[in-house]
């Protein structure tokens, strides 16, 4: 069953979501990713409405939209999976564990992105799984304890862990954490 090979493929898709650190430091410190990236955990995705449109190798997920894996919450109106075939080993062979890669995430519409330690919000988020980058446009709020940065657009690379406020002013203020005698 296509959906079915699908939804199990979304296990990867909030791996790229785990964004969490020090704001004093830089706006969001993205290295939980490679720890979340290797978990086996399962994804849980709740929606209004879900609609696999295979010949476009496309999931949306619209209404209410609110995906969870490990320690890392996706909240969105609308949220729109872009897959590719597995495609097969060295024997020419399908692959194994649903034959699908989700490469694109797109969430639209009031985007909260929840960890342990963050909250990420912004009118858009878009996930590129290969680049290893994720891209949050428009009304942007990077929130950890007291710390809060604004701005126009955040840029993380996750593979490297260098995120970037763009596109006008930005402005930060950043609260020390208190540290007991």
């Amino acid at each position: 069953m296509k959906a079915f090979a699908l939804v199990m493929a979304l296990a990867l898709f909030l791996a790229p979501l785990v964004v969490a650190g020090n704001a004093l430091a830089q706006a969001v410190d993205a290295a939980p990713i490679a720890e979340a990236t290797r978990q086996g955990q399962k994804v849980d995705i709740e929606a209004d409405n879900m609609e696999v449109l295979d010949k476009q190798r496309k999931a949306i997920f619209s209404g209410n939209v609110n995906a969870a894996r490990g320690g890392v919450t996706l909240k969105s109106n609308k949220l729109v999976v872009d897959y590719q075939s597995g495609g097969t080993n060295k024997k020419g062979q399908a692959k194994s564990g649903g034959g699908n890669e989700v490469t694109n995430l797109e969430a639209t519409g009031s985007v909260v992105i929840i960890t342990r330690t963050q909250k990420i919000t912004g009118d858009k988020a878009l996930i590129d799984v290969k680049a290893n980058r994720l891209t949050v446009d428009g009304n942007v709020v990077v929130e950890q304890g007291g710390s809060v940065v604004r701005g126009n657009q955040l840029v993380v690379d996750l593979a490297t862990n260098r995120s970037q406020m763009t596109g006008g002013r930005v402005k930060g203020l950043f609260t020390p954490s208190q540290k007991t005698p």
